[in-house]
């Protein structure tokens, strides 16, 4: 059976991230350029090479970088790139609700953080998504698409509930 829901999104969408992408060569090359300074002749060849590697493939590799959402018949997951992985048995949701929240106020910027009011915060960019509570535990889900996310979430959720079996 094909997922309920499934969304990806890209860090490189990110306004701010972008920008950083822009300067972070020229701030590089600036860190590179004092640790010459100091390091002596022979160094110049390596801290060159160091720095255009690093120019070329940290903004490629951050670009690349994306967050998976997937709401299958059991489990909601979500995937960021090759390196995380949180899922949630649909069973276990209480709730679900879309909401608009201040990403850098209210969950510290994007990412992987946890956040006091919003619990463990999974976003990628932009100020919306789906408050998710399992009862024990709280989640945000960054989504582009929450109404969609956050009733795929609950069909799910009733589908599989203990009292439908």
């Amino acid at each position: 059976m094909p997922d309920r829901f499934t969304e990806t999104q890209r860090l490189g969408q990110n306004r701010l991230v972008r920008v950083i992408m822009i300067f972070e060569p020229v701030f590089l090359g600036l860190i590179f350029l004092v640790l010459g300074l100091s390091a002596g002749r022979g160094a110049w060849l390596t801290l060159l090479l160091a720095w255009g590697a690093l120019a070329i493939a940290l903004p490629a590799m951050i670009s690349r970088m994306t967050m998976t959402t997937r709401v299958t018949d059991g489990r909601l997951v979500v995937r960021w790139s090759w390196f995380y992985r949180k899922r949630i048995p649909l069973r276990d949701i209480a709730e679900a609700e879309p909401i608009r929240y201040d990403p850098i106020s209210q969950a510290g910027g994007w990412g992987i953080k946890y956040s006091r009011k919003l619990g463990l915060v999974l976003n990628v960019f932009g100020d919306r998504g789906v408050k998710v509570s399992t009862g024990a535990k709280r989640y945000m889900v960054g989504s582009q698409r929450p109404d969609e996310l956050a009733e795929a979430i609950l069909e799910g959720a009733i589908a599989t509930s203990p009292s439908r079996q």
